[in-house]
């Protein structure tokens, strides 16, 4: 399942993500979280400690890190999430000059996840 939105704040986006992977992960579903906010509440609404992320979607999208690094365990085993970083803010711009950067490669997310769980 899939839960992109890019609806204006205060709408609800990080609650209704945190507490419907939370209750998936309950119900024992495989579950990863992909915090692509600079603000990462979801993450720190999830356990983490986003002071202490060393990999993030940020290096993931910009240094092309291993997502697999990134992948952080929460409280509930089979919930996961990819921390955000406040330097994803300047992603955009410093993605600029990639070829194909509107295609990133999502099929690492996915395997890296799979093999992770």
């Amino acid at each position: 399942m899939l839960w992109p939105n890019q609806k204006g704040g205060g709408v609800g986006k990080t609650t209704t993500t945190i507490n419907l992977a939370a209750s998936l992960a309950t119900l024992e579903k495989k579950v990863l979280v992909i915090d692509a906010d600079p603000q990462a509440n979801a993450s720190s609404g999830l356990g983490v400690d986003i002071k202490q992320s060393e990999c993030t979607i940020y290096e993931c999208i910009i240094d092309r890190a291993n997502v697999q690094d990134a992948i952080l365990d929460t409280e509930i085993d089979s919930l996961k999430v990819i921390s955000s970083h406040i330097n994803l803010v300047g992603a955009e711009i410093e993605m600029l000059n990639l070829p194909n950067r509107e295609k990133k490669d999502t099929k690492r997310s996915t395997h890296a996840f799979e093999e992770r769980i």
